[in-house]
C-alpha cells in the first residue's frame, strides 16, 4: 500500500509538471478489468483473493503507463519531440519574435483587470504585450520545435490585498496560422478581437467576467467558451457560417436567429436555455465556418 501511494503521487506530480501526458489516465482506466482477472485467477489457484495482488497490479500499471507516456512525450523517432523550455522571462512588456516558427500555439492567463487581445503584432513578432502597473508584469516562456512555436504567457500579480487592477494588452500575429489560442481570465473585463487572425482553435475560460469576443472572419474554427457568473457577447463575422451549441445553467440566452436558426427544441424557462442549438443553413457547404460551444453557469450569453 505505501509503495502504491508513492508511485501514484509521483505519477500525478509528473503529470502536473507536464512530464507525463494527461492522456495516460483514460488509457489506464481501460485496463481496470485486469485487476478482476488477477483476483479471479488467485481465487481459483489459492481459494482466496488478496488485495495485495490487486495493489501490485495497479502499481505495475502506473509504472508502465508512466514510462510509456514519458517516452512518447519526450521522443518521437528517437529524437526529442520538444526541447526543454527556457526559463520564463518576467517584464512589463513583451516582444516575442517568431524564431522561425511557421505555426504557433499560444496560452495566456490573466488575473483581475482589463484585458485586450487583438491581431496586429509587428512584422517578425509572434506577440506583443504590455501591462500596467509595471509591478504586475508578464511572465513568458517560448520554444520552437518542428516549425511550431509555443508561447506560454502569464500575468504576474503582486499578491497584495487591494492591489491596483491591471490593464493588459496583447497583440498576436496575423502572418502565420495559430493552431490554438487558450485564454484564462479571472475577475476581468475582456475584449478579444480575433477577426484578423488565422486561428484554428480557440479555448476561452472566464470567471466573474464581462467578455466580448469577435471571432475570426476566415477559415475553419473550433471555439469553446466556458464561463462562471459571466456576461459573454460573441460577434460572428458575416462571412462565417456557424454551428452553435449552448450548454448552460441559469443563463439568459440571446441569439440572432435570422442568421443562426434554432436547430433543437427549446428547453427551460423562457429566455433561459439548458441545451440550445443553432446552425446556419449553409454550414455544411460553407468554406468559412465556426463550430462554437458555450458552457456556462449563471451567465448572460449573446451571439450576434
Amino acid at each position: 500500500m505505501p509503495a502504491a501511494l508513492v508511485v501514484l503521487g509521483l505519477v500525478l506530480f509528473a503529470t502536473n509538471l507536464g512530464l507525463i501526458s494527461p492522456d495516460i489516465w483514460p488509457w489506464l482506466l481501460r485496463l481496470w478489468p485486469a485487476v478482476l482477472i488477477l483476483l479471479g485467477l488467485e481465487l481459483l489457484l489459492t481459494g482466496r483473493a488478496s488485495w495485495r495482488a490487486a495493489l501490485f497490479l495497479v502499481l505495475v500499471l502506473l509504472i508502465a503507463g508512466g514510462l510509456g507516456a514519458g517516452r512518447s512525450f519526450f521522443s518521437l523517432g528517437g529524437s526529442p519531440r520538444f526541447p526543454v523550455p527556457p526559463p520564463p522571462t518576467h517584464s512589463a512588456a513583451l516582444d516575442q519574435p517568431l524564431g522561425g516558427a511557421r505555426e504557433a500555439e499560444v496560452t495566456a492567463s490573466f488575473a483581475a483587470g482589463e484585458v485586450s487581445i487583438t491581431g496586429g503584432a509587428d512584422a517578425g513578432l509572434l506577440a506583443q504585450g504590455n501591462t500596467t502597473p509595471d509591478e504586475r508584469g508578464l511572465e513568458s516562456s517560448y520554444r520552437v520545435a518542428e516549425g511550431v512555436g509555443r508561447l506560454e504567457l502569464r500575468e504576474i500579480s503582486p499578491g497584495s490585498f487591494g492591489a491596483t487592477q491591471s490593464q493588459t494588452n496583447l497583440r498576436l500575429t496575423s502572418a502565420i496560422p495559430l493552431r490554438s489560442l487558450q485564454v484564462r481570465v479571472g475577475a476581468s473585463q475582456l475584449q478579444a478581437d480575433l477577426n484578423d487572425l488565422q486561428l484554428r482553435a480557440f479555448d476561452l475560460q472566464v470567471g466573474a467576467t464581462q467578455a466580448t469576443v469577435r471571432l475570426p472572419a476566415r477559415g475553419t474554427v473550433n471555439a469553446l467558451i466556458r464561463g462562471g457568473a459571466s456576461t459573454i457577447v460573441v460577434d460572428i463575422p458575416t462571412e462565417m457560417a456557424a454551428d452553435i451549441r449552448i450548454d448552460s445553467g441559469l443563463t439568459r440566452v440571446k441569439v440572432d436567429e435570422t442568421r443562426f436558426p434554432s436547430s433543437s427544441p427549446r428547453a427551460g424557462i423562457p429566455m433561459f436555455g439548458f441545451q440550445n442549438s443553432y446552425r446556419s443553413s449553409n454550414f455544411g457547404s460553407a468554406e468559412n465556418k465556426i463550430s462554437l460551444r458555450i458552457q456556462t453557469g449563471a451567465s448572460s450569453v449573446e451571439i450576434r
